[in-house]
């Protein structure tokens, strides 16, 4: 809904939706609840009838030892990536 499809009285300054607008609105909001209920449930179910497949481990296991490697991704390079980004996306948006 752009801002002249409202309706200003300029006595009051109040701004008057359709009907139709309303009922658009409430089919979202609807939609919405509805959306949070299916994944709702299912993590619910995951939660209590899923069981993790338990395996153990030897600390001696060779297939599991590596060499440490320093990051690969420097701070700066994840504070950009992380934080610029998505705040530029925001904001030119």
């Amino acid at each position: 809904m752009d801002r002249n499809d409202r309706k200003t009285n300029s006595r009051t300054n109040t701004i008057t939706i359709d009907c139709k607008d309303t009922k658009f609105i409430m089919r979202k909001i609807i939609l919405d609840f509805v959306v949070l209920f299916c994944v709702g449930i299912l993590i619910l179910v995951f939660y209590l009838w899923g069981t993790p497949y338990k395996r153990g481990f030897f600390c001696d296991d060779e297939s599991l030892k590596h060499p440490y490697k320093d990051s690969t991704v420097t701070n700066v390079m994840l504070y950009i990536v992380g934080l610029g980004v998505p705040s530029l996306t925001v904001s030119h948006s």
